[in-house]
């Protein structure tokens, strides 16, 4: 959110050195609070089961399903990025301020919708977590089909609202479904394939929007993250054998 005014307000470059300040912000504090030394990286470990996360994964097929959603879901959203600055110039014919505050209002958005979080919890999380796909798949794809600035910031703002909470809900989901020896080795896992996916989704939103266009990239990122709703709903939604941990997190 903050990201987004800088940018419509003090310009691109000013908000690039905002950024690159904060990750030397970042990278002292680390300096100063990473424990040094074989003993301190031992210092924060539980101590529990010494299995694979792999292992821990094909004894656990939901959590391994829910490892292929969570990966995709961040990878198909990527292109999104891409697109974006090309979608404002040329469908909205906005400059740097509009794309400032598109980015503004998912900020905002999204800020909402970290809040409501907790909120959420009183909901199913099961069908909770296949709406959030299905209803941030069709921001993209409404996006596409306006040529209007207001009405864009309102859909990317809702758009924020509906993605902010993926990934507490997931996580949240996967955790009361594991014990408390496999958490770390599974969560490493998925902090891993959701890391790689951001890297490989721009790699693929280049050549993509290339071929498609931004509306056409905005259109085939949400189409192609609707296709994970049937992964997701088998994932959560579907039979699960009677014992599975897993089963009980709703």
């Amino acid at each position: 959110m903050l990201g987004g005014v800088v940018v419509a307000t003090a310009g691109a470059g000013f908000a690039l050195f905002v950024d690159a300040s904060g990750a030397l912000i970042l990278l002292a504090a680390t300096l100063a609070c990473v424990p040094r030394g074989a003993e301190g990286r031992d210092a924060l470990r539980d101590e529990g089961t010494h299995e694979s996360g792999w292992r821990i994964l094909r004894r656990r097929p939901v959590a391994a399903r829910l490892l292929v959603v969570e990966f995709f879901f961040n990878f198909l959203y990527m292109p999104v990025e891409v697109a974006l600055p090309l979608y404002v110039g040329a469908t909205l014919h906005a400059g740097a301020s509009g794309l400032g505050v598109l980015w503004g209002a998912l900020g905002i958005g999204a800020f909402l919708g970290a809040a409501l979080v907790g909120r959420l919890r009183n909901l199913p999380q099961r069908p909770l977590l296949v709406a959030i796909i299905g209803l941030w798949a069709l921001c993209p794809i409404a996006l596409a089909v306006t040529g209007d600035l207001t009405v864009a910031l309102l859909v990317f703002g809702l758009g924020g609202l509906v993605y902010a909470p993926f990934t507490p809900v997931a996580y949240s989901f996967l955790q009361s479904g594991l014990a408390p020896g496999e958490q770390q080795q599974v969560v490493t896992l998925w902090t891993t394939g959701s890391t790689l996916a951001a890297p490989l989704g721009l790699a693929l939103g280049g050549p993509l929007i290339e071929l498609a266009g931004s509306t056409g990239g905005l259109v085939l990122s949400g189409l192609l993250t609707l296709l994970l709703l049937p992964i997701a709903a088998r994932a959560v939604l579907g039979r699960i054998p009677e014992g599975n941990p897993i089963c009980a997190s709703a």
